[in-house]
């Protein structure tokens, strides 16, 4: 009962950061309306503005998106910029600070032939996702299939599972991956309340 509370209180107080997935959808679903700015964004997502801003401009700078003009503020305030989306792939673009395209999350990869092998064990299943130039860990695909194991996207091995145990795709969620995180939370049993601002890690 008591790590039931704990974690209801952490869901009630953490803030989770909508990371570029995240903001791609706000955007994608703007730019379907008409120019947009940064503030409507903003307005949508629960991050420092700082983060969405850069987001932007790496899509500008990656020719995802580009200026289109103004729109007058307040008295006293800069007037706010319009954009558009050049491209609209479904996907959320990944790029560094210069545009450049990055390589895919080790989730992505393991996913990706989760789909192809529907039944595997973790060996197979990292052999099968890394490439040369982006090797997964085996420690990275048996935490990523446990995972997927606990909340019934693949099938879960027995209580006594031998160490190459086979895994079935129980449940395809479509082509993105799913993304496995961990909370970082300091807990004060004293008052039962969250200290800080609770941080949601994504694996890369």
């Amino acid at each position: 009962m008591a790590k039931r509370s704990l974690t209801e209180m952490v869901q009630l107080t953490a803030r989770v950061p909508r990371g570029h997935e995240g903001f791609w959808a706000i955007i994608l679903e703007l730019d379907g309306v008409g120019p947009w700015t940064l503030r409507q964004l903003d307005e949508q997502t629960n991050v420092n503005r700082a983060s969405s801003k850069d987001y932007v401009h790496r899509l500008e700078r990656g020719g995802f998106a580009e200026r289109v003009g103004e729109v007058s503020a307040r008295s006293g305030v800069a007037n706010a910029t319009l954009w558009r989306l050049l491209k609209k792939p479904i996907e959320a673009p990944r790029l560094d600070r210069h545009g450049n395209e990055l390589e895919e999350t080790s989730a992505q990869l393991l996913w990706r032939s989760i789909r192809i092998l529907k039944t595997f064990t973790c060996r197979e299943l990292q052999a099968a996702a890394e490439m040369p130039e982006r090797p997964v860990a085996l420690a990275t695909a048996r935490h990523y299939v446990a995972a997927l194991s606990d909340v019934g996207v693949v099938s879960a091995p027995p209580t006594r599972a031998p160490t190459e145990w086979t895994y079935r795709l129980l449940r395809d969620v479509g082509p993105k991956a799913p993304s496995v995180s961990s909370a970082l939370v300091v807990f004060d049993p004293n008052s039962r309340q969250v200290l800080g601002e609770p941080e949601i890690r994504v694996m890369p």
